[in-house]
């Protein structure tokens, strides 16, 4: 389940938080949203914003 969480993060260039992961995960299979906000501050898998457009 960790590499799959990993697999979107990657997908989506750390775009997703902990919260829009879930909800694409919970697409194709049962995950809580506590476990995938774990396995991403356990890995560094964290939502990198871009302050560009601010």
């Amino acid at each position: 389940m960790e590499q799959q969480v990993g697999e979107q993060c990657r997908a989506h260039k750390f775009r997703y938080g902990y919260r829009k992961t879930t909800a694409v995960l919970k697409r194709t299979m049962k995950i809580n949203h506590k476990f995938v906000q774990r396995t991403m501050q356990k890995y560094g898998w964290q939502c990198r914003v871009c302050f560009r457009h601010a």
